[in-house]
Order: structure tokens, then C-alpha cells, then sequence
């Protein structure tokens, strides 16, 4: 941390160097860098980790779940691709639309800048899209990439984790609804 308690204006090719050394002890990828940046001193704050792995690995949802969740909230989502548009490349922007669909629900994907120019997976297979918002668009639910957002296949090995997450959610129930009946025959 910074001693003294004051400002610190650096140039751009010393910031890295300075905020690593001062601030973290490992390196760090610094992003929205401008041509000066203002570092303060802070007192010491506990830290969650679980909420940062929350927040880069958001909980993976359904595209029915995903039209319920209000705007601005962080997410990732699994359906089948349906829809793939060429990069729109307007002056100020680049954007790739996609469909996400899983039995009737629906969801548009808009993805933007350098996340537009992901390889995109062939339409009608289960993708996981990681890292996206919920967004609202003429009344219409939709999702816009961050820059975090990947496109995985949702291969057989994820479709094998998730099925033995579910068996092992149903085994816990199962001995709980056991003990509850032998609690109840003791009474």
C-alpha cells in the first residue's frame, strides 16, 4: 500500500509496476488505464472469495430461469444454439446476435466488441454461455456478453457432472426423509 496517506499520479508505462509493487504482490492486468491514474491509500477489508468466484463464474442457469431474473443481474446460461447473425460493424460498435432456446423459452444473445468475434459453435448444439447480463430491450428480455463471457459446448462430461449432482441431491433427500420417518416412529 501506499505510505503517508497521499496521491500517486503515474504515467501509463509505470502503472503496472507501481500498483503491482505497492498494492499486490503478484502481477495484475490492469484494464480502462488512462493517461494518469490516481492510486489511494486504504485500510485493510475482508475479502470474500467465494463472492469473486461467484462473480467470474456465475451460477449457470436455463433460459426459462434467465427471463425471470431482473435486469443487471450476472449470468450464465445453457441452451441450444438457434441463431447465429454476422458481425454488425457499426462505427462505434461491433455485434454478434445469437438465440439461445431450451424447450419454449427463448432468449436473445448480443454479443459486443472483441466478444463478437468468438468462434461460434454450430447451430443446434447445447452451449454454456459464461459471464452475460440480463438485459431489457424494447420490453423484451435479453443478454449482452461482458468481458468475461465465453461460449463452451455443453459437452457430455458437463451433462455427466450435472446428472451425478442431481443423483447425489436425491440420495441426501432420501436419508433425510428416512431419519425424519425413524425420528417420527420413536415419538
Amino acid at each position: 500500500m501506499l505510505k503517508g496517506g497521499k496521491q500517486l499520479s503515474i504515467d501509463r508505462e509505470n502503472f503496472k509496476k507501481v500498483f503491482s509493487n505497492n498494492i499486490f504482490k503478484e502481477g495484475v492486468k490492469v484494464k480502462g488505464m488512462r493517461k494518469v491514474s490516481k492510486v489511494m491509500e486504504c485500510s485493510s477489508f475482508q475479502f470474500n472469495d467465494e463472492l469473486e468466484k461467484d462473480f467470474r463464474k456465475p451460477k449457470v442457469v436455463t433460459v426459462g430461469e434467465a427471463l425471470g431474473f431482473p435486469v443487471k443481474r450476472r449470468i450464465s446460461i445453457e441452451g441450444t444454439l438457434m441463431q447465429v447473425d454476422d458481425v454488425a460493424d457499426g462505427i462505434n460498435y461491433k455485434r454478434r446476435r445469437t438465440e439461445l432456446q431450451e424447450g419454449t423459452s427463448k432468449i436473445s444473445l448480443k454479443l459486443w466488441g472483441k466478444e463478437s468475434e468468438q468462434s461460434i459453435p454450430q447451430i443446434g448444439s447445447t452451449e454454456r454461455v459464461t459471464a452475460v447480463y440480463v438485459f431489457e430491450y424494447n420490453g423484451i428480455k435479453e443478454l449482452n456478453s461482458s468481458n468475461d463471457t465465453s461460449i463452451e459446448n455443453f459437452s457430455e462430461s458437463c451433462a455427466d457432472e450435472l446428472a451425478a449432482t442431481i443423483v447425489k441431491n436425491l440420495q441426501r433427500a432420501a436419508i433425510a426423509r428416512r431419519r425424519e420417518a425413524e425420528r417420527r416412529s420413536r415419538q
